[in-house]
């Protein structure tokens, strides 16, 4: 029986080439992860990792194309302004955010938190059968919330933040290095690595630079955005018009089960 997988769209930053220093660290952290878990640590390939801006996930009705994030946090349908999406994120306005990951001390105070945690404790987790690392935007060396600012904009264009809900303001930068077989692991060795793990990040202090050069929209069947099955088009690509957007979301792939 054939099934229809559809296609979604995401904004994110670093997809695919990478800065050699931001290489060098997922490199470093996926090797800590491999020796630490052995097989039970599948990491993501280099091109795969990156860091999710927005998702620009929709359905498809008989009226327009509508924000399927505005439909479930807000129970709002809202016509998604394509056009309008695309000449944002080429424009100045976008600026340039810095985010700092590693070098969070856990007895500091840096004057935030997230998911009421202290920034050292979210640096690096297992959600679920992912691994994470996180950081944050920060403006002359201080915490800032140039992200969440960020992401509420791409409202003007009916798009939604997923994380932005019941009262959470999310300002969280996250990559995720790879998955992790739960069959194969004990949940004492996962909590041990993952101290061992912020303990690792809180040495190391990095910074990526966020703008419309580091930016792709990738269509996407499977959120974890496996090269092989993704298509990435640099927000600069002269290719990516608002046809070409309307027609990514509209296109099924079609597979069959056995």
């Amino acid at each position: 029986m054939p099934n229809k997988l559809m296609t979604q769209l995401t904004i994110v930053t670093h997809y695919g080439n990478k800065p050699p220093f931001l290489a060098n660290l997922i490199f470093m952290l996926q090797t800590q992860l491999a020796d630490s878990l052995g097989a039970a640590f599948i990491p993501y390939e280099m091109e795969q990792v990156h860091g999710t801006i927005i998702g620009l996930e929709v359905i498809v009705t008989d009226k327009g194309l509508v924000n399927k994030w505005f439909k479930e946090n807000l129970k709002r349908d809202e016509n998604v302004d394509i056009a309008g999406l695309l000449e944002f994120v080429r424009s100045d306005r976008i600026g340039e955010i810095s985010v700092r990951i590693g070098g969070w001390k856990p007895h500091k105070d840096y004057g935030f938190e997230s998911k009421n945690q202290h920034p050292y404790l979210r640096s690096f987790s297992f959600r679920g059968a992912i691994a994470v690392t996180m950081g944050w935007p920060v403006e002359k060396a201080k915490y800032c919330e140039s992200l969440y600012n960020l992401r509420k904009r791409f409202e003007e264009f009916k798009f939604f933040h997923k994380h932005n809900k019941d009262g959470y303001k999310d300002n969280d930068f996250f990559f995720v290095l790879g998955c992790i077989s739960k069959k194969q692991v004990n949940p004492t060795l996962l909590q041990q690595t993952a101290t061992e793990m912020r303990l690792i990040l809180s040495g190391i202090e990095r910074t990526v630079s966020i703008s419309k050069d580091t930016l792709s929209i990738v269509a996407y069947i499977d959120t974890q955005l496996p090269v092989t099955t993704s298509e990435a088009f640099s927000i600069n690509d002269k290719a990516l018009t608002t046809q070409l957007v309307e027609r990514l979301y509209k296109q099924n792939i079609i597979f069959r089960s056995r």
